[in-house]
């Protein structure tokens, strides 16, 4: 953990001092500049590394993984998959945070919005308009795409992205997330029948 936290600072340094990190980022044209300096974008083949290391940052945050991300499996699978949109924060030209979202729809007010999957910033990049930037893209491009909502799960003891999600306007919803994995997972694809 504590090894974690020091690559968080280390790359949070080099961010807020300008310095080039990994590669010199050339700027997307399919991108968004918000006015505090944050660039929006599709994430794209150069960010897997980082964005790795930063979903593991979560996961081990959150206490739900032990950080099984490669770069591989996010340009596999969240860049390269199907249904799946990744996009990132960055300042300065480095990835400081990402978006990871799927469309979603509402059968009880017949209307199509956004589930965000993973939210993160790295620690110094904190409070400084990434969060913020990453939402409002996911807001325009769900309203750009003729949905009107977007949901997603806060894990328990993380008041920080409470806090965090109440001061865009985000309400809690009473609905208690569930979910089936590792041998309960296995055990219903037993039950499957052959039809």
């Amino acid at each position: 953990m504590a090894m974690g936290r020091a690559r968080l600072f280390d790359r949070g340094a080099r961010l807020l001092q300008g310095l080039p990190f990994r590669s010199e980022r050339r700027r997307s044209q399919q991108s968004a500049i918000t006015e505090v300096g944050v660039r929006i974008r599709e994430a794209e083949p150069r960010d897997c590394a980082i964005v790795a290391e930063m979903a593991n940052d979560l996961a081990r945050f959150t206490g739900v993984g032990d950080g099984g991300m490669t770069a591989h499996r996010v340009e596999r699978d969240l860049i390269g998959g199907e249904g799946l949109t990744l996009i990132v924060g960055e300042m300065q030209g480095m990835a400081c945070g990402y978006a990871l979202y799927t469309i979603a729809y509402d059968t009880a007010h017949g209307v199509r919005g956004l589930y965000l999957s993973d939210l993160f910033v790295d620690g110094p990049a904190r409070r400084l308009g990434v969060g913020q930037s990453l939402m409002s893209e996911l807001a325009w491009r769900c309203r750009q795409d003729g949905g009107a909502f977007l949901w997603w799960i806060v894990m328990p003891g993380n008041p920080e992205a409470e806090a965090f999600y109440t001061s865009l306007g985000a309400a809690s919803d009473p609905p208690k997330a569930m979910a089936v994995h590792g041998g309960a997972f296995d055990a219903l694809i037993q039950r499957r029948r052959d039809y």
